[in-house]
């Protein structure tokens, strides 16, 4: 992220240190890696399909083949301007999958992502970033084809995550 996320004075020595082992050629490839097409499906339909309540905002990106362009949607959203708080959801292999970074000091994601989804399928991470993966149970074969249901279970999972985070509609 380019040090925009407020690094601390340990994180520049910790850098100081590890800069003369770190293989800068496999850094760059790693970084500079390209994105599927799917993968910037999924980011463009985040992008298109996000709710913003204060600096937490959510998002989804529908159904994908690829769970790992949830992270990287969220990566991506937590760049907008004022925002400090991201999820980003989808449908993955029948399962709703959710991924959520925040770098808010009064925030500890994985704690707030365990709260609002952990009795629904397994959720939490770290203060950072964290993830879930839920059943969709009856609704994975109907929502295949049914964008009124996933409409719903994005307005669900926004409620709950805004209404864990003590948010309203109303900032």
């Amino acid at each position: 992220m380019d040090y925009v996320r407020y690094p601390t004075l340990a994180e520049y020595e910790a850098a100081t240190v590890l800069y003369p082992a770190a293989d800068i050629d496999l850094i760059e490839e790693v970084y500079g890696s390209s994105l599927t097409p799917s993968t910037l499906n999924a980011i463009g339909q985040a992008i298109g399909h996000r709710e913003k309540h204060g600096s937490t905002l959510v998002s989804s990106i529908g159904r994908t083949t690829e769970s790992g362009a949830l992270p990287q949607a969220a990566d991506y959203l937590l760049r907008l301007e004022g925002v400090r708080t991201v999820l980003v959801m989808g449908i993955v292999d029948g399962h709703l999958r959710l991924s959520a970074q925040s770098f808010d000091p009064g925030i500890d994601i994985g704690d707030v992502v365990e709260r609002a989804f952990g009795s629904y399928g397994s959720a939490g991470g770290h203060p950072d970033r964290a993830g879930g993966r839920l059943p969709l149970g009856i609704f994975a074969e109907s929502s295949k084809e049914n964008v009124e249901i996933e409409e719903q279970l994005f307005k669900v999972v926004a409620s709950r995550f805004f209404r864990t985070l003590n948010l309203n509609g109303n900032q």
